[in-house]
């Protein structure tokens, strides 16, 4: 028996070396393979990273056959010209994209600056032309003015000599309108205003029409009753164009009606001369 049982436990003792070193073997084993890997993943990866540029030199640059150069050397010179001359195109195409923007810029500021110039000269020239047309304005209204004048005038001393009578006393009482001196030369200094103004408003005239002349004068001469109303006309002279002469009476058969004859004018009618420019009664 107790060889028996040095027996069972040699031979237990020698199975559980076996397993032992079998566990080693298998751990060494592990590590080895391990390492190996580690070892072909460094040597793969220059491999890898080399391969595109191969390709990629082959296909762009197209190197001429040498019969002495090998494959590494056509793929390392390639690779390192391709990368930097691409960057340098990038460059230049941007520096070439620059210089046409900042040149057109320079053109729309000298375009403005001429478009402001031209509108200032513009604006210039019609406040120049609108000063001047004012001042012709003026000076036609300061000339009319001047002509209205000198009409009422001319109209109120024709209608004072009607009042003095034919006999041709020199106060208005003894002859065809009765009243004080003073009343009476404001009534028909009034009353030759009015026949100016009536008149004025049917006038009418187109130089164009009348050749440009604008040295026609017409002599008229009206009836005025004592209820104002118009009954006669006739020329004491004509311009000698039709066209004016025609205007010249349509502005006093318009009228047809004036006011009445002043108060205190004795006689049934009153009779007066008018003169007709291309300015109207003067």
């Amino acid at each position: 028996m107790m060889q028996a049982d040095g027996l069972l436990l040699k031979s237990g003792g020698e199975v559980e070396y076996r397993k032992f070193l079998q566990f080693l073997a298998i751990s060494a084993a592990c590590h080895i393979v391990f390492f190996l890997v580690l070892i072909f993943a460094k040597i793969e990866e220059p491999i890898r990273r080399i391969q595109p540029g191969v390709i990629n030199v082959g296909l762009v640059s197209l190197p001429a056959p040498s019969g002495g150069s090998s494959v590494k050397k056509t793929n390392v010179e390639p690779a390192v010209k391709t990368e930097p001359i691409k960057k340098e195109n990038s460059a230049s195409k941007q520096q070439i994209k620059n210089p046409p923007i900042k040149v057109a810029t320079v053109p729309k500021k000298k375009k403005v600056i001429a478009q402001k110039k031209e509108t200032l000269k513009k604006e210039t020239q019609q406040s120049t032309k609108t000063l001047e047309s004012a001042i012709d304005e003026i000076e036609k209204k300061v000339e009319q003015s001047k002509n209205y004048q000198k009409t009422m005038e001319r109209l109120a001393e024709q209608v004072k000599k009607e009042a003095e009578g034919n006999e041709g006393v020199g106060s208005y009482g003894a002859g065809n309108f009765s009243g004080s001196s003073a009343q009476q030369s404001d009534l028909l200094t009034i009353y030759a205003a009015e026949i100016y103004s009536y008149i004025s408003k049917n006038w009418s005239y187109n130089e164009q029409l009348a050749d440009g002349n604008v040295n026609l004068v017409a002599l008229l001469g009206i009836k005025i009753m004592a209820d104002g109303e118009i009954q006669k006309v006739w020329f004491d002279k004509k311009s000698g164009n039709g066209y004016f002469d025609e205007q010249a009476l349509k502005a006093v058969l318009k009228t047809r009606y004036l006011p009445p004859l002043p108060e205190g004018f004795r006689k049934s009618f009153l009779e007066i001369g008018l003169r007709f420019t291309p300015a109207g009664i003067q």
